[in-house]
């Protein structure tokens, strides 16, 4: 018997997507060996997305509001100024948080886009979050770990290192894509191909939550749950997106202009959109903010 039990929800000749029963939420089966992983992250993994830098230069601004936006909110719930931020890829985040004045650290397995983040001034190692060299008693008051756990083989361990990193009320902001949603299996219904499954680059397939749950197994408390735009709207009302390119653009650009549109004329409205789609288990991601409780 297998040791992933659990319905099948996408199934190729070599691997499947499980919703294991054991570890409470969907993953590769079975998953990649760790030195193929290593590999794939340090060497590989940002060839796949030969636009990527471009594509932030265009939608800078709208970066910009969204991670703003998100360190205020790990902002209001802790104290202190001290911040890693897992993963942490061009540095956009890391440079928000240096000009809003947090004191703030980053790890990133590719070596070009680390020496990138650490160009806005902050500290900056190569490699992932179990390769930091910390000192034994240096603590966080917020970690950020976006798109992060989609991609890691053990999240168990990897949500244990980051309470070991946080101090006592510190806080531990989650994102993950929101799969398998009640939209995309609609999409999947009317004859799409699941294009949110994406092995090897995602070996985790989370939802609201499994999410939360997994957190709350490793001691976190959840404080508050977000998403982002269903971008799965624009497929469902006609424009699937989701294999043209161009197309994909010019609906991320309607995206950006509902946001900007919401935030400067009823902002209050946007943050409470996005967090009552989170309570539906809708929108494109899944984030919560966790704390590690105070003894």
């Amino acid at each position: 018997m297998t040791s992933h039990p659990g319905p099948v929800l996408h199934q190729t000749d070599t691997w499947a997507v499980v919703d294991c029963r054991a570890c409470g939420y969907a993953h590769v089966d079975p998953l990649p060996t760790a030195r193929e992983i290593a590999e794939h992250y340090s060497e590989g993994y940002w060839r796949n997305y030969p636009r990527y830098l471009d594509e932030v230069s265009e939608d800078l601004t709208w970066h910009q509001a969204v991670l703003d936006d998100r360190l205020q909110r790990i902002g209001q719930a802790v104290s202190g100024r001290r911040l890693l931020d897992v993963g942490c890829g061009a540095g956009l985040l890391l440079e928000r948080a240096v000009a809003g004045g947090w004191q703030a650290l980053g790890c990133e397995p590719d070596a070009q886009m680390a020496a990138r983040a650490a160009a806005c001034g902050a500290e900056v190692s190569v490699g992932g979050l179990e390769g930091m060299a910390l000192e034994v008693d240096e603590k966080f008051d917020a970690i950020h770990l976006y798109e992060v756990l989609e991609h890691v083989p053990a999240p168990e361990e990897f949500l244990q290192r980051c309470w070991q990193l946080l101090k006592p009320g510190g806080v531990l902001y989650v994102g993950v894509p929101n799969d398998f949603n009640p939209w995309q299996r609609a999409l999947a219904k009317a004859g799409e191909q699941p294009w949110w499954v994406a092995v090897p680059h995602h070996l985790n397939y989370f939802t609201h939550a499994s999410l939360k749950e997994l957190a709350q197994r490793q001691g976190f408390v959840a404080l508050e749950a977000y998403t982002s735009f269903p971008m799965e709207l624009f497929a469902l009302a006609g424009q699937r997106y989701m294999r043209d390119a161009a197309l994909g653009r010019e609906v991320h650009g309607r995206r950006k202009v509902f946001e900007a549109t919401l935030r400067e004329l009823a902002p209050a409205s946007l943050d409470a959109f996005y967090q009552a789609l989170a309570m539906q288990g809708l929108g494109r991601t899944a984030e919560w903010l966790f704390s590690r409780p105070a003894p």
